[in-house]
């Protein structure tokens, strides 16, 4: 595992095009300044949980290729989720996220049809084309679900 829980980038922080072949955990940190994840992989779990976004920052054609817990974090600044190649999140939580401003977190051409937002104002983030879960005949939250699975196994979002 690669930690920085609890760490404070007190700069502007760039991890563009790094790969994290284990988990990655970010929980807890605080990003003063602007970050970049530009073509950042995460091959296992990705834990921004209760991470402070203060300047903002940019996911663009980030590949999660486990679960991504944005859980409880605070975006303060413009933060951006932007994929334009197809396949950015394919599980993510983002539930109980705290928006300061509608401008602060914006998911540009995303698949977000796993992705939660139960506890969160999602009035406050914009969404620009992007791909929601199934419910029937009709496009909706995955949280409406219920349960989330992957690979078989249920994972449990406390």
């Amino acid at each position: 595992m690669v930690s920085f829980r609890r760490s404070s980038f007190t700069k502007e922080s760039d991890f563009s095009d790094a790969t994290f072949e284990d988990s990655a955990d970010f929980q807890a940190a605080s990003f003063y300044k602007s970050v970049r994840f530009h073509s950042a992989t995460f091959l296992m779990d990705a834990e921004f949980r209760e991470t402070t976004f203060n300047q903002g920052g940019m996911f663009s054609e980030v590949r999660f290729g486990r679960l991504a817990n944005f859980r409880r974090a605070k975006f303060l600044g413009e933060t951006l989720f932007v994929n334009e190649q197809g396949g950015l999140i394919r599980v993510a939580d983002f539930s109980e996220v705290q928006i300061i401003t509608s401008d602060s977190l914006k998911f540009i051409e995303v698949d977000l049809s796993q992705c939660l937002f139960m506890g969160t104002d999602v009035r406050k983030i914009q969404f620009i084309v992007v791909d929601w879960a199934k419910i029937g005949d009709r496009a909706g939250v995955f949280d409406e679900l219920g349960q989330l699975s992957h690979k078989g196994q249920d994972l449990p979002f406390l």
